[in-house]
């Protein structure tokens, strides 16, 4: 092992699961905003349409972020399911590029888009929500890299094979926190997608 911990393994991840939780209650207070603002918008917009004339998100586009925002959520869920061994790490590099390419295809749309935030009470929140959204995925997908990262390192370091299920306790509780904010943000990714594109 490449460095100890200063907890036991058992405090380390309750402490790893509560921080999960936080951070996952904290960021609905985030999204919280640009939901409120949408609802407020549209029941004092007096355009019967919602969103506008002229205000049309790439349908195929916002379908594909969330295809892969949700695929790279799965696949970190099943990495964070007990296994043997290390068949996590193809899993959580599977977990990493999914959701990389989803905020590509993001940045992508914004590319694409007909309209801006100063387009109306629908395009401010449309830039706002998806923008959001995308932050959050692209910082998700950081932590990820680091517990990646961990994990490679750690393996490289193992002198014998009876250290694996040590070095192992110490990760898996850093994929399970890991795995239940991201599958709760991809739930939030849902919601939002659902109201603004379909709603």
């Amino acid at each position: 092992m490449t460095t100890l911990e200063p907890e036991p393994a058992d405090v380390v991840a309750t402490n790893l699961a509560v921080a999960a939780r936080l951070a996952a209650g904290a960021t609905t207070f985030v999204f919280f905003c640009p939901f409120f603002a949408y609802f407020y918008l549209r029941s004092l917009s007096e355009v019967r349409a919602w969103p506008p004339p002229g205000v049309d998100p790439p349908q195929g586009l916002g379908a594909a972020v969330m295809v892969l925002v949700l695929a790279s959520s799965v696949a970190l869920l099943l990495a964070a399911r007990p296994a043997r061994g290390w068949a996590w790490l193809p899993l959580v590099a599977l977990a990493l590029v999914l959701g990389l390419a989803g905020v590509v295809v993001q940045c992508v749309e914004y590319a694409r888009l007909g309209f801006g935030p100063t387009d109306g009470g629908y395009a401010s929140v449309f830039v706002t929500w998806t923008g959001l959204t995308a932050v959050f995925v692209f910082g998700t997908m950081l932590w990820l890299e680091t517990v990646l990262a961990y994990g490679l390192r750690t393996r490289r370091a193992l002198p014998r094979a009876d250290d694996s299920d040590d070095a192992l306790s110490l990760i898996r509780p850093r994929l399970g926190a890991l795995a239940f904010y991201y599958v709760y943000l991809a739930g939030l990714g849902v919601v939002m997608w659902a109201v603004l594109y379909l709603a």
